[in-house]
This record gives C-alpha cells, sequence and structure tokens, in this order.
C-alpha cells in the first residue's frame, strides 16, 4: 500500500508533527512511504525520504524540496510541460493542531477527491 504521509502545518504543534512523521517513517519501514510537508505559509512540499530530519525542516533546506499543488484527484508538480500528477496513495493526516484536526485538511482532501486517513470533517469540527 502506498501511503503519502502529510506532516508540518501552520500551527503552534508544528515541530511535533515533524518527529511524529520522522518515528512514523521507522515504524513503516516496510510500507512504501511518501512525505508531504506543509509549511507555516501552507505550501506543499514533497520531501525525500532522506531528508526526513529535523534539522532539515528547522533550517529551511525543505524549501529546495519539489513544491506540490493540489488538483483534483491528486498532488501535482510543475514542471516546463504543466502539472505532472504524482502517484502517492492514500494520504495519513498527521498535521496537529489548526488545520490539521480542525476538519480544514480533511475538507481540502474531500473536495478534491484524495483518499486520506484521518477523522472526517464533521467528526474534527465538532
Amino acid at each position: 500500500m502506498n501511503i503519502a504521509i502529510l506532516f508540518g502545518g501552520s500551527s503552534f504543534e508544528h515541530e511535533i508533527s515533524i518527529v511524529s512523521a520522522i518515528t512514523l517513517k521507522k515504524v513503516l519501514k516496510k510500507s512504501n512511504l511518501s512525505f508531504i510537508f506543509v509549511d507555516s505559509d501552507r505550501e506543499f512540499y514533497l520531501i525525500d525520504s532522506a531528508n526526513m530530519k529535523s534539522n532539515y525542516f528547522a533550517d529551511g533546506s525543505y524549501k529546495k524540496s519539489k513544491k506540490l499543488i493540489l488538483k483534483k484527484g491528486s498532488f501535482c508538480t510543475e514542471g516546463i510541460f504543466g502539472l505532472k500528477e504524482q502517484s502517492l496513495g492514500t494520504v495519513l493526516n498527521l498535521i496537529h493542531g489548526r488545520d490539521g484536526e480542525d476538519g480544514k485538511i480533511a475538507s481540502l482532501l474531500e473536495f478534491n477527491n484524495i483518499s486520506y486517513i484521518s477523522p472526517r470533517v464533521d467528526a474534527s469540527v465538532l
């Protein structure tokens, strides 16, 4: 199963989310994982597995990674020939606090028809 771990975010729990994603990488060694980092400006980045270290995010090195754009049905990278869909699999929402736990990410993923693992919008809003 392909799993895209979504982590980071714009809340005060941003760093905890990064640590959670790094830990999950170690726990799910045998799974096919992708990593989608959301920075404090709510931009999405595709992070290489080798760069899943806390200092990579602390010093801003993540900004050298491929930026992702969300469109109906998938995350995409932008190139000279337009958007290229990324086959990342089911998204696992590890964003803590605002955006991740209040239903915003769930709404965004549902609106764009992207399968995800996390509480659904109604449960998150409540």
